[in-house]
């Protein structure tokens, strides 16, 4: 099996086995609720230069962890996991820092992409 079609097909089982959407960034801001973004769903891209095609969605979290709003909106994103790494959003495409050590501060597209293309190996 091809590494690409076996990292798609590990992420859509892990996804279609989830409870919940899976969390991948929260912007903690003092004072305010933490909005916390999660991929909603994933599938291999119908775009050949991309490998997933990912829904995207945004929650705001009260201070007790409960969910205090939950954007009814999905926001399409594609994600090439492969060099040059890339998210794409609306049409723009971002480049991905992939030799960021993971414990460095990311933005929210680093971190989709380490979601979407690091596959936890047990």
């Amino acid at each position: 099996m091809h590494a690409q079609s076996l990292i798609a097909a590990v992420l859509m089982t892990t996804m279609a086995s989830a409870a919940e959407p899976i969390p991948f960034h929260t912007a903690e801001f003092p004072g305010s609720p933490n909005v916390t973004l999660i991929l909603r769903s994933g599938t291999a891209s119908v775009d050949a230069a991309y490998d997933f095609d990912v829904l995207i969605g945004l929650t705001t979290m009260a201070n007790d962890g409960s969910v205090s709003y939950r954007d009814p909106a999905i926001h399409p994103a594609r994600v090439r996991c492969g060099l040059p790494a890339t998210v794409s959003v609306g049409g723009a495409d971002y480049a991905i820092g992939v030799f960021a050590p993971p414990l460095e501060k990311s933005n929210w597209k680093t971190d989709l992409w380490r979601t979407v293309c690091n596959v936890p190996v047990s």
